[in-house]
């Protein structure tokens, strides 16, 4: 039993090392296979759904700066479009 207690721990640690080493590096997409369910786990679990909401966020930012460039854009054809004396 204490064998395999600490097995599951130096997995969890194992798993979270590496994962913290791949979201170092810039990788929001690696997950940690849940191997079970002790408080180890829990937190490799949390680290997921940290993740997640890293991509979640990471996603909107590029959403939103695509949007403004499209804006920018439009604004500069707009501009062009009006009379010199309406331009500021």
């Amino acid at each position: 039993m204490v064998r395999g207690m600490g097995r599951s721990i130096t997995q969890a640690v194992a798993a979270l090392d590496g994962a913290a080493a791949r979201l170092h590096a810039g990788d929001l997409s690696h997950r940690i296979a849940i191997r079970g369910d002790d408080d180890l786990w829990q937190v490799a679990a949390a680290f997921n759904t940290a993740t997640d909401g890293l991509e979640r966020a990471r996603e909107a930012e590029r959403e939103r700066e695509r949007v403004e460039a499209e804006l920018d854009v439009a604004r500069r054809i707009q501009e062009r479009l009006l009379p010199a004396d309406h331009r500021t």
